[in-house]
């Protein structure tokens, strides 16, 4: 009808607590890294090599066996680079934000917490502490806060010289000058 959006395929449900499209795998067993459901966006662009190419995808993916008390899933979302479709991010079942299958990001009893499999963690915890679990490395030439500004020239200057760092600045700062 005219009053529908204007696309190929419009669905309208009137219930407003339930999905208007359900994808249902009939699969009788589902085990760890099964496909759930899922869609593809393939180009059907004719001046490709191969047309109908998958360039982007969104998946849910089994994350154990699946029974009567376990219905683990996460929401797996792809794209391509060059003609390389790949994992991008990750919505784990316990509600991590995976990046890559590297960095992870997950909020969870009040804390927010930013990790890599390399190094350490940055967490920012209910009350607005920042702690960093490893080396922190400022690439620019100065720190800045609400409150104070550190610039690292002028601290390296003043700590050779046996000052302090700047009138408002942090009451401890460790630099290295080798």
């Amino acid at each position: 009808t005219t009053s529908l959006p204007n696309a190929r395929l419009t669905v309208v449900a009137e219930n407003t607590t339930t999905s208007q499209i359900k994808l249902r795998s009939s699969r009788s067993a589902i085990v760890a890294n099964d496909v759930v459901g899922g869609l593809d966006f393939d180009t059907n662009d004719t001046n490709l090599t191969a047309p109908g190419v998958t360039s982007a995808r969104i998946q849910a993916i089994a994350t154990a066996s699946q029974g009567a008390a376990t219905y683990d899933t996460a929401l797996v979302f792809s794209t391509a680079s060059g003609v390389t479709l790949a994992e991008r991010w990750r919505i784990g079942s316990t509600g991590e934000l995976q990046g890559n299958g590297a960095s992870t990001i997950r909020a969870n009893t009040g804390n927010l917490t930013i990790a890599t499999l390399t190094s350490g963690n940055v967490i920012i915890n209910g009350a607005g502490t920042f702690e960093v679990q490893d080396d922190i490395n400022i690439t620019s030439n100065q720190f800045t806060n609400s409150a104070s500004t550190v610039n690292s020239a002028q601290a390296i200057a003043n700590d050779i010289n046996g000052g302090n760092i700047g009138a408002s600045a942090a009451a401890t700062v460790d630099v290295d000058t080798a």
